[in-house]
């Protein structure tokens, strides 16, 4: 079976084709976070707007920086509290600039919002909308504003195979008719 992911590549019967084969482990590392972190927010995030009633807000982190030259899980965490000290777990080692301490103050000022009245927004900041179904959530990066999730169809997907809320056991499941592309 041939499909194709993205505009540059293809899997042909479970092989990868169009990445280069030293990006293949990039390729898995990022498989492996979008099953165990991304996808599984993803589901969370649309189940709390389907069933809790509450308003629900959700962002995704994406700056760099030589401060934090990686933007991956839980690497918003010094932001939201203003710890800003080396990173050194995601390979940064200088000291944060003032853009740093910037985006930390804005993060900080949401949090303390959406903790003392369940609504991050507040006077001076881009406007965070409430969760819904066309998929919006706020973008904290080098520019901080509402953007559409592009990867909910990709969560969707691999979403479609769980069952009774996990993925299978076996990925190779004789009982499926085609494979899950990763």
């Amino acid at each position: 079976m041939n499909r194709t992911i993205g505009p540059q590549v293809q899997v042909e019967a479970g092989i990868v084709h169009g990445v280069p084969r030293d990006d293949h482990g990039v390729l898995v590392e990022a498989g492996i976070g979008d099953l165990t972190i991304s996808e599984q927010t993803w589901e969370w995030l649309e189940l709390q707007h389907r069933s809790s009633g509450a308003p629900v807000y959700a962002y995704t982190f994406t700056y760099t920086s030589p401060y934090v030259p990686t933007a991956s899980h839980l690497v918003e965490v010094p932001f939201v509290f203003g710890t800003l000290t080396p990173q050194y777990l995601v390979g940064g080692e200088t000291l944060p600039a003032d853009v740093d301490r910037a985006l930390s103050e804005t993060i900080m000022s949401y949090w303390v919002n959406f903790a003392s009245r369940g609504n991050p927004n507040g006077s001076g900041l881009s406007h965070w909308p409430l969760y819904d179904l066309t998929g919006v959530v706020q973008g904290l990066g080098k520019t901080v504003e509402p953007h559409r999730n592009g990867r909910a169809a990709h969560f969707r997907f691999l979403a479609s195979y769980r069952t009774a809320g996990a993925f299978p056991a076996n990925w190779h499941d004789e009982s499926r008719e085609e494979p899950p592309i990763l």
